[in-house]
């Protein structure tokens, strides 16, 4: 579900992220981009881990922990509700 918070947040092809509420900016690796990328297109946080995978040639377990912690992440720094 794509939030007001996760439209409001300015984010560059080159992983440049910028928080227009703080004013922080932030510096994310291109699997973090293509993360919050598919979370702002409205990909649901379940389903995540599975693209992740398949774009990425990973196995499912290792892209549900990784995808978990950076919305995890992301919660902590207020980026996503």
């Amino acid at each position: 579900m794509i939030t007001n918070r996760l439209k409001a947040l300015a984010l560059s092809e080159t992983g440049f992220l910028f928080d227009p509420v703080t004013g922080h900016t932030y510096t994310l690796n291109s699997t973090g981009t293509r993360i919050l990328d598919l979370l702002r297109k409205g990909i649901s946080e379940p389903d995540l881990s599975s693209v992740i995978a398949k774009e990425y040639s990973i196995d499912n377990s290792e892209a549900a922990i990784d995808c978990s912690e950076f919305v995890k992440t992301l919660r902590e720094y207020r980026l996503l509700d």
